[in-house]
């Protein structure tokens, strides 16, 4: 139950973490609109006119826009479990105490879950 909920607010987040890809919708978040700068130089910043794109040739000449030469995705710390593993001691659960339950049954399906999140 605690890996659905965290599962369900890792999803809410990465979905409020989205941007709308269009600086006129937030005129304080993009750089093209506003920006800040130190006009005197004594360190105290104000607002100033933003910044237009500028095309980096330093490194190499420009050039049209191509295909895609890779696609990264990492995924960390996926915690694979073996539900039949002898590392495993549900056999204690009898005991009670401060011996918790061990029984975790979505662990049966962690490595379904990384091969669909992979996918």
């Amino acid at each position: 139950m605690r890996a659905a909920g965290a599962l369900v607010l890792v999803a809410l987040a990465l979905a409020s973490c989205g941007g709308s890809g269009s600086p006129a919708s937030d005129p304080g978040g993009s750089t093209l609109v506003a920006t800040w700068q130190d006009p005197d130089g004594d360190g105290v910043l104000s607002r100033g006119p933003g910044e237009p794109l500028r095309d980096r040739t330093d490194l190499a000449p420009a050039r049209a826009p191509s295909r895609t030469l890779a696609t990264l995705a990492v995924l960390t710390d996926v915690h694979v479990r073996d539900e039949e593993s002898p590392a495993r001691v549900p056999f204690l659960d009898r005991l009670g105490g401060s011996f918790s339950s061990t029984f975790r049954p979505q662990e049966a399906l962690s490595a379904q879950v990384l091969d669909a999140a992979v996918r």
